[in-house]
């Protein structure tokens, strides 16, 4: 959306002080209003057992405008300063690029900004945990020997 278009034309003069005809008009648009904050989707807040290699998706601002793009952030913690990823996209998911660690929990956020350059706020902050480690093989004893 834009905050007005405007327009104009022009006209000549000569030293003589005769005008010309008044051009064909041109016409801009202003556009300073920020995007709104998308809704996170996936995966849920406070989602437990999730792949270490996760699946993030959000709802699109501003759907069929050209141009948006997406701030995607993932953090260890709540503070965003023990940053993991920090990306942008043109898309409303993202896989995970790095393997995340076990039973480890993260934060995420998204934040849109048009074509104009205009950066909306982060959405809300969503927290999850990752699967457990699979557990330790017991020991092997060697079995009885069956014959037949």
């Amino acid at each position: 959306t834009t905050d007005g278009t405007y327009y104009w034309r022009v006209q000549a003069a000569d030293d003589a002080g005769r005008w010309s005809s008044w051009s064909l008009p041109w016409h801009f648009a202003i556009d300073t209003r920020a995007p709104d904050a998308p809704s996170l989707l996936a995966p849920d807040s406070a989602a437990n057992r999730v792949p270490l290699s996760p699946a993030f998706a959000w709802t699109e601002v501003e759907p069929g405008a050209p141009g948006l793009s997406y701030r995607f952030q993932l953090a260890t913690d709540s503070g965003f300063a023990g940053m993991v990823l920090d990306t942008v996209t043109t898309l409303c998911t993202l896989v995970c690029p790095r393997v995340l660690d076990y039973s480890s929990d993260h934060y995420w956020r998204v934040r849109a900004t048009d074509r104009a350059g205009n950066t909306g706020a982060f959405s809300s902050r969503f927290q999850f945990r990752t699967v457990p480690a699979p557990a330790a093989p017991g020991r092997i004893q060697p079995g009885r020997h069956i014959s037949t």
